[in-house]
């Protein structure tokens, strides 16, 4: 239940499930927290100490008040999900995040650079959703560095919006922003290395906009412990699409219906009836039950719902687009029974080819 969560702390996942909110037996909030070894490598940091540095970051008592802005640089081209076509060579390198100061609601984009033109794009991204909820932002609060640009500073400018910057050197200024950060970064660093150590065949660190996308959702559909309510409800007055039960583990194995046969259609009697996928999280677009499912075999995307999970990566003994290849490879060397002439050729055939896959046999008479 820890890896379903996103590896959330054990003490949320205790009220969580003490709430009913999981399908567990709440005595198990009693035990003893476990020991995460993904946790340990992914989110372990120094301990704290005192400080009197404190914040001074306005109290907002609306969404939209003040959304604190950052940019995060992933060090390693990350994968751009698209559900046709061929795949393409560009990738994502950066992220920026968006939190309402009030809710703490989190909107993440990416991007290929970090020129202004992207992050005002994003900013507009964000303006549009908060729009179709009924939601104004007034002021941004960021760092001096690409958020500083004319472009940017002109881009709120007429969008009536206040933007300000915190002190070179004090980063804990802009707190929100730089702790929700540190949040999504260790989340998503987490469900990487879990989901890399599971299945390396298939799952590499290209994934991470998928990790830290699934991670910002699970943030948003979270109940805060002073509220009670989700980032999500909060910003938007609605409750969130998405529910605890919903969340499976990052990365896992996925067996997904054959689409003639969700669309109510037939196959041949020996076809397979479903195709191995990754699940790397949740639709934004659809209903909150619907899943994103990556396909080794196409690389594209899309969204599933008739869907069977392997939480335990038991299935996964090799790399799925492998095993689909083999599988096809003996499909087709099915042929043999409307080829060859005789039993005996037959048996030495499958015999000889299964183990050292030699040239097909040519017709000679025994």
């Amino acid at each position: 239940m820890h890896e379903r969560c996103n590896h959330r702390n054990m003490e949320t996942i205790s009220q969580w499930i003490r709430r009913g909110l999981l399908p567990v037996d709440p005595s198990v909030a009693a035990c003893p927290d476990p020991i995460c070894t993904a946790c340990q490598f992914g989110k372990v940091h120094r301990k704290s100490h005192a400080s009197n540095k404190g914040s001074i970051a306005a109290a907002c008592s609306q969404p939209g008040d003040s959304v604190s802005a950052d940019q995060l640089e992933a060090g390693y081209p990350g994968k751009i999900p698209f559900t046709k076509g061929l795949p393409t060579m560009k990738r994502y390198k950066y992220c920026n995040l968006l939190v309402d100061n009030y809710s703490r609601y989190i909107y993440p984009t990416f991007h290929e650079t970090k020129h202004a033109t992207e992050l005002i794009q994003s900013k507009k991204e964000f303006q549009s959703f908060t729009a179709h909820h009924g939601v104004t932002i007034h002021k941004i609060r960021a760092d001096n560095g690409v958020y500083s640009v004319s472009p940017f500073q002109l881009s709120c400018e007429q969008d009536n919006q206040e933007l300000s910057f915190y002190a070179i050197g004090s980063h804990w200024q802009n707190r929100i922003a730089e702790r929700h950060i540190g949040i999504v970064t260790e989340t998503a660093w987490a469900l990487l290395l879990h989901a890399c150590s599971q299945w390396p065949d298939v799952f590499t660190e290209e994934f991470w906009p998928f990790a830290i996308r699934h991670a910002c959702t699970l943030h948003k559909a979270s109940l805060r412990h002073d509220t009670k309510q989700s980032p999500h409800q909060m910003f938007t007055g609605v409750p969130s699409p998405w529910c605890i039960r919903d969340f499976r583990v990052f990365g896992c194995p996925v067996f997904v219906l054959n689409k003639r046969l969700q669309d109510g259609n037939s196959l041949p009697k020996w076809k397979a009836r479903s195709w191995t996928g990754v699940y790397v999280g949740h639709s934004l677009q659809h209903a909150g039950n619907v899943l994103l499912i990556y396909n080794p075999a196409t690389t594209h995307v899309s969204p599933q719902y008739h869907v069977v999970f392997d939480d335990q990566f038991k299935t996964v003994c090799g790399s799925a687009v492998s095993r689909d290849n083999l599988l096809q490879k003996l499909y087709d060397k099915a042929l043999w029974s409307y080829k060859l002439p005789s039993v005996e050729a037959t048996d030495l055939y499958l015999f000889e080819s299964f183990w050292s896959d030699p040239p097909p046999l040519k017709k000679t008479s025994i």
